[in-house]
């Protein structure tokens, strides 16, 4: 329906405006800018309107991405935009902590047996936006229902919301949920590429030890694909920690494009392709990726691919 499309277009461009807004706040030095109260209000008119359906509620309430908004930045200033929108969710969730309890429970469906349908899948989708949303608030109350949901789920939507979750949180029981996700579904690949996935995309500061150590991980395979895409693509995805100040995102990303160019030179673009957006960046990161790609350009007998792409990017 394009009423649907647009409402929903209208919703995220004016979450856009708003989450520009507060970003140049930040870079002006404000430690908290505050939320546009009709914004919040908005908001809440979405997350408890019974009429539409969930599916849809859940894609309404949803903010823009990280990755989206830095498309958005003449200068990507990826820290500020990770406070802000960390900032927004958790305000939302201060405010709305019932209502989305209430959405939660209203969308729960997991009395009965697991059965597949859009009815159930479109609350679904809802009950796990709003857990998402919960989550924000680092609380112990929240932390024991995400736990309650990994632990009771018996479908893979359920099950795979909650570890996301958790991964993303400081939840006490974080890392034994993550092992014991790994340990039950160790067999079945695609669902480990999402567990990957999500290890290395983990909103946490020690992302790029947690990527150097699940490299190690029986899980990973550098000479397959689908494995690298996962965690590479998954920490590229992973705004604040690729290119963390310290240019340590980089150095491991240029790292693993000259061992994947051995045997795979496709694959070894991916890698140095972030990078190549240099130019969108302040400064110090600039010189930082550079370096990081000179780095990959000095490797005696780089592929053709690689030389090529890189040779080109540092000259533009």
């Amino acid at each position: 329906d394009s009423d649907l499309f647009n409402r929903w277009d209208a919703s995220q461009q004016y979450a856009i405006k708003l989450m520009m807004q507060m970003i140049k706040a930040v870079q002006n030095g404000e430690k908290e800018p505050a939320l546009n109260e009709e914004y919040v209000k908005l908001w809440g008119e979405y997350l408890t309107n019974k009429t539409e359906n969930p599916a849809y509620i859940a894609r309404l309430i949803t903010l823009p991405q990280e990755n989206y908004m830095a498309e958005k930045m003449d200068v990507v200033d990826v820290d500020a935009i990770h406070v802000v929108r960390a900032q927004i969710k958790k305000t939302l969730a201060t405010r709305y902590k019932r209502e989305l309890l209430a959405a939660y429970r209203e969308n729960d469906t997991s009395a009965e047996p697991y059965r597949f349908t859009t009815a159930d899948a479109a609350k679904r989708s809802l009950k796990n936006m709003a857990l998402s949303f919960l989550g924000n608030l680092e609380i112990e109350e929240i932390d024991q229902m995400v736990q309650k949901q990994y632990f009771d789920a018996d479908n893979m939507s359920d099950k795979l919301a909650a570890m996301n979750i958790c991964s993303n949180s400081k939840d006490p029981k974080r890392d034994e949920i993550m092992e014991d996700f790994y340990q039950h579904y160790k067999h079945d690949d695609g669902v480990i590429n999402k567990w990957l996935f999500s290890c290395a995309c983990a909103d946490r500061p020690d992302a790029v030890s947690v990527v150097r150590k699940l490299m190690e991980h029986p899980a990973f395979n550098i000479k397959n694909p689908n494995k690298l895409r996962s965690v590479m693509g998954g920490f590229a995805y992973n705004q604040p920690e690729f290119h963390k100040a310290d240019g340590s995102g980089y150095a491991l990303a240029a790292e693993m494009a000259i061992k994947v160019d051995e045997f795979n030179p496709q694959m070894a673009c991916h890698m140095v392709r972030p990078m190549m957006r240099w130019k969108r960046f302040d400064a110090k990161r600039q010189e930082m990726m550079k370096a990081a790609l000179q780095k990959v350009l000095d490797k005696k007998g780089l592929s053709k691919n690689v030389f090529e792409l890189v040779t080109k990017s540092l000259s533009d």
